[in-house]
């Protein structure tokens, strides 16, 4: 059984092609702002392992507000 690679969407959301350098930059941003969000879910939580449902809370929370953000 093979298990299927879930993805959030917000690369495509961000980056119109593999020239698009603003797109590349906001996706930088945003992995940036996930991985903060991660590892102050750690400290909070007192361990290394995350539930996906935490991160879940953070990819769910990016609005088209919130990555229009990160473009600009």
């Amino acid at each position: 059984m093979t298990k299927q690679v879930k993805h959030s969407g917000v690369y495509e959301r961000l980056v119109a092609d593999e020239h698009d350098f603003l797109g590349h930059a906001a996706y930088s941003i945003y992995k940036t702002r996930k991985r903060e969000f991660i590892i102050r879910k750690q400290i909070e939580l007192g361990t290394s392992s995350i539930p996906e449902d935490v991160v879940n809370e953070f990819v769910n929370d990016q609005t088209d507000y919130t990555l229009k953000l990160y473009r600009n």
